[in-house]
């Protein structure tokens, strides 16, 4: 379990990539001013719902993880530039990703389950 110390209470970039990680702390949603998010390379099968608290994030990357679902949340963070969710097991994209206006990549490669059709309806 990883306790979150926050020497600057505004942190704008966070990482921590490439570990063993498969949670955040109940409390990671206080990081308000939060912009860059990269947590590729740990071990998440799921999408920390703290993440969806983070209305002021604009890249978010997921990539390099075990997760298979995608909660249909996206559209709680309105200013998400990026988002990188590649090399994963995802299936499916949930809809409110094409609610993301200022959406200008989205990384799903290397997804074998994701419907490639189902990804080209997309509209970002």
């Amino acid at each position: 379990k990883i306790i979150l110390f926050l020497f600057n209470p505004c942190p704008k970039h966070w990482g921590i990539y490439i570990n063993q990680l498969t949670d955040l702390p109940d409390n990671f949603g206080q990081l308000k001013s939060l912009k860059r998010l990269r947590l590729y390379g740990n071990r998440f099968t799921q999408v920390p719902i703290q993440i969806f608290e983070l209305k002021e994030l604009e890249y978010l990357d997921f990539g390099s993880n075990k997760i298979s679902e995608l909660p249909d949340l996206f559209d709680s963070l309105p200013n998400l530039q990026v988002l990188d969710i590649a090399r994963n097991n995802i299936s499916a994209i949930p809809p409110s990703i094409s609610n993301l206006k200022y959406l200008d990549r989205l990384n799903i490669q290397d997804n074998p389950k994701l419907d490639k059709e189902e990804v080209k309806k997309l509209k970002y």
